[in-house]
């Protein structure tokens, strides 16, 4: 019986389908482990076993490499990244399979050579000052995209409406970024480096609040509209003081 093992559980894998997740209507539920409700399903049909991800965007890596939505069959010996957890995939029942570890990653912004480390477990990239990556770009959406460290390795998110290319291609799902990955967001290219810092490359300085990363707001609109308003009251005023001289005149011109 084949058997699927992550770090301080293990489970049997039945005939027909195996939900794991961290929800409730999965089959093998792992609330601690960084997983989507439902985030990857097994397969068994007698001795062989596939797996595939429940959605698009639960991303899973099998042996280092994302899987593809249509499914693969396992073999004994395979790992699984998903979420934080890595599970091995055996034909016997395994003891405790010890975490996945994720080494340092680092965006560089190609034309400014300026390094973003990724420490932290999501780092988004878009117009607004929140973000890590600042895009200085209209086109670009305030919050455009999205790397998280899961699935064994980092993983890009894309949200913008305008669109994201790696290597080239638009990215319509999550995908897995490999060492040398070229990030096109606007008018900003990145390359995603597995690894320290490469030489040459310097950190991101504290930039001026110039406001490039913000379109104007109503309420900026509105300011730039007072003058314009006080103006067209003072030509009420004037009006009005001239006719109230007009009438003032005639009425004493007819006494």
């Amino acid at each position: 019986m084949p058997w699927l093992t992550t770090e301080g559980a293990s489970h049997q894998i039945a005939e027909g389908e195996t939900v794991v997740g961290s929800g409730a209507r999965a089959t093998w539920q792992l609330p601690s482990q960084d997983l989507a409700a439902r985030h990857f399903v097994l397969e068994r049909s007698g001795p062989t076993v596939s797996i595939r991800p429940c959605g698009v965007d639960s991303v899973i890596a099998i042996n280092g490499r994302q899987a593809a939505a249509t499914g693969i069959e396992l073999h004994d010996g395979d790992t699984i990244d998903a979420g934080e957890s890595r599970f091995l995939f055996s034909s016997e029942r395994s003891g405790s399979f010890p975490a996945v570890s994720v080494g340092p990653a680092h965006l560089i912004e190609t034309r400014a050579g300026v390094a973003h480390s990724l420490t932290k477990p999501s780092v988004g990239i878009g117009r607004d000052r929140q973000n890590v990556v600042i895009v200085r770009d209209a086109t670009a959406s305030r919050f455009h995209a999205e790397i998280r460290r899961e699935a064994g390795g980092y993983v890009l998110h894309p949200h913008g409406s305008s669109g994201t290319l790696v290597n080239g291609r638009r990215l319509g799902s999550p995908e897995r970024l490999q060492d040398g990955d070229r990030i096109e967001i606007a008018n900003m290219e990145l390359r995603f480096v597995a690894g320290p810092v490469p030489e040459g490359a310097r950190s991101p300085e504290p930039s001026a609040d110039d406001g490039g990363s913000q379109r104007p707001t109503v309420i900026q609109s509105a300011a730039t509209e007072i003058p314009s308003v006080h103006r067209r009251s003072r030509k009420v005023w004037l009006a009005l003081l001239v006719l109230v001289v007009a009438v003032a005149t005639v009425w004493l011109a007819t006494r």
